[in-house]
């Protein structure tokens, strides 16, 4: 099941003269529910766990990987799927990997999203780090691992449910 507000942004910067007036003026949100599980999603080379045969520039995108609305605070479900990870990484201790942060929704004219707890437009990269910080702290050596985020950059062509998501991505065997 899946529950998303969608509301169209007719604020083109978020710094203008009198921010609170012209929000008040902008309280229009749709409310789409959608009772049925989405799909797994089938791609050539993307996975959804970590494996030994990979090769540069698979991708694993980690579906339990999720996040508050705007924040870039992991879940302690989340917390459970990254010690798998972690585990497997220190298995096969040959890969290297850039951890990518995505986001999804954002205004045209937008290519990120602001994160709560920062107020900077930085979410994709805040969570991205913040699956990077995990990992170190589960003793993933920092030399095999990077990340980045991209914003709404390299959307799936799916459900936004989708590009919500941090992903893996081989970059050296």
């Amino acid at each position: 099941m899946t529950i998303e507000g969608k509301g169209k942004v007719l604020i083109d910067d978020d710094i203008v003269d009198n921010l609170p007036e012209k929000r008040s003026k902008n309280r229009r949100v749709d409310i789409v529910i959608n009772l049925r599980e989405l799909p797994k999603l089938v791609l050539p080379g993307y996975y959804n766990m970590l494996q030994k045969n990979h090769v540069v520039g698979d991708h694993i995108i980690l579906d339990n990987i999720l996040f508050e609305k705007g924040s870039s605070r992991l879940t302690s479900k989340a917390k459970q799927e990254l010690d798998k990870v972690a585990l497997l990484t220190l298995r096969y201790s040959n890969l290297q990997f850039e951890i990518q942060g995505h986001v999804c929704c954002t205004p045209p004219n937008q290519k990120e999203a602001i994160d709560k707890d920062t107020r900077k437009r930085k979410l994709s990269e805040n969570r991205a780090m913040a699956v990077y910080k995990y990992l170190v702290f589960r003793r993933v050596p920092k030399n095999r691992m990077t990340f980045k985020g991209y914003g709404n950059t390299k959307p799936l062509g799916k459900d936004p449910q989708y590009d919500r998501r941090v992903e893996l991505v081989i970059t050296k065997i």
